[in-house]
């Protein structure tokens, strides 16, 4: 039987509570700690968030599967250390530091932390302690998913050109990805295949997903477009014309290490009191930058800038403003050439098919899964007219 709301958020807050915080070898705890109140409790598979007045503390949850591994403390200590420090690239003032947890009362809806370490090193963590992200909050109404739900056509426009422009700034100056120590270069064609297989495999043989949801439609549709993708993507790999396309970009110095997770609901534009486009672009902040896999944070360029115009096309069911922005994006950014144009299409539909997956596999969203394979068919035509047309 299913579980209500009630029970539901019930279930969830016994589940945190139930978890020791404190370090297993400490005998005491300092007098200086800091209590919260706690207002609500977000939860997703890999971390909780706990939402005070003022701040956001984000918990993360012992969990490993295909693309998180944080089972072990050291592995969630590594985790927040570098999500703290990249997190800052994208966002400004937002980020405080990291704490040890000392102790949570389900009760009183209090959790109590130790002082805050605002430049904290691996070194500085106890290792036996478990430590939380820090975070101001932020205005719900300002995230961008909320603004394209309550605008207007019009407004939409105007956000996309403040997104295309943030963006083609943000990725101007950020660093280059480093090789990989296997010698498979980041974004390389070898490098791409293996991430499609990776990706293809998730839906060929899927951990930790529930039996119900392997036998539902919605799966057998992911099952479906996975099948087409394996018939007409894998290919192109091995047609030197278009891995050239990708050696390209990689050789242009392309692949950074992007946010990876651009996405509506990790998006504010904070009002400017002067209401100039440039202080609306500085208003922008971007969190929950990807941290825990650098498969999906070494990217293209136009791999990042992708998944936003994909998450575009879903939320507002309007290929029109995505593609808006993308346009718009690729002119300030210079690269309207034929080569940028067809590893982008690929990111779109590559996108797109991540997006049904982790929507229909693991965040029990089998709807807007739907909606991302329509999405993954909608830009895979427009690939299949771009590959047809160099073959003429």
């Amino acid at each position: 039987m299913a579980i209500n709301q009630l029970e539901a958020k019930a279930y969830r807050l016994a589940t945190l509570s139930s978890i020791s915080f404190a370090p297993e070898h400490s005998t005491t705890v300092p007098k200086d700690i800091s209590s919260y109140k706690i207002d609500d409790i977000r939860q997703s598979e890999n971390a909780w968030l706990l939402f005070n007045h003022d701040i956001v503390i984000k918990i993360l949850r012992p969990y490993q599967d295909a693309r998180y591994n944080l089972l072990t403390l050291h592995e969630r200590h590594l985790c927040l250390v570098e999500g703290l420090r990249w997190n800052r690239i994208f966002s400004k003032d937002i980020h405080i530091g990291l704490a040890q947890i000392y102790h949570w009362n389900l009760e009183r809806r209090q959790i109590g932390l130790g002082k805050i370490l605002v430049n904290p090193r691996l070194k500085d963590l106890k290792p036996d302690a478990e430590y939380v992200l820090v975070m101001r909050k932020l205005p719900k109404e300002c995230r961008l998913d909320i603004l394209l739900r309550q605008g207007s056509s019009i407004s939409h426009s105007f956000h996309a050109h403040v997104l295309s422009q943030y963006l083609a700034k943000l990725h101007a100056h950020l660093e280059n990805a480093t090789a990989r120590n296997d010698a498979i270069m980041w974004g390389s064609p070898e490098q791409l295949r293996k991430k499609l297989v990776y990706n293809l495999d998730m839906v060929d043989n899927p951990e930790k997903v529930k039996q119900e949801v392997l036998q539902d439609e919605h799966f057998r549709h992911l099952q479906s477009l996975s099948n087409l993708l394996k018939g007409l993507l894998l290919p192109l790999f091995d047609q030197s014309e278009f891995a050239d396309y990708f050696e390209q970009r990689m050789v242009e110095g392309h692949i950074k290490r992007c946010h990876g997770d651009l996405k509506a609901r990790n998006i504010w534009i904070l009002p400017s009191e002067y209401g100039e486009e440039k202080h609306l672009q500085e208003g922008v902040n971007v969190l929950d930058a990807i941290d825990f896999n650098p498969i999906f944070c070494n990217i293209d360029t136009l791999s990042d800038a992708a998944l936003l115009a994909v998450d575009l096309q879903v939320r507002t069911l309007s290929p029109q403003l995505a593609n808006y922005m993308i346009e718009d994006y690729l002119v300030q950014i210079e690269q309207t050439d034929k080569v940028s144009r067809f590893v982008l299409q690929y990111y779109l539909v590559e996108k797109a098919f991540i997006g049904a997956i982790v929507s229909i596999l693991y965040d029990d969203l089998p709807e807007l899964g739907e909606s991302y394979l329509q999405a993954v068919l909608r830009n895979l035509a427009d690939l299949r007219k771009l590959i047809s047309f160099r073959l003429i």
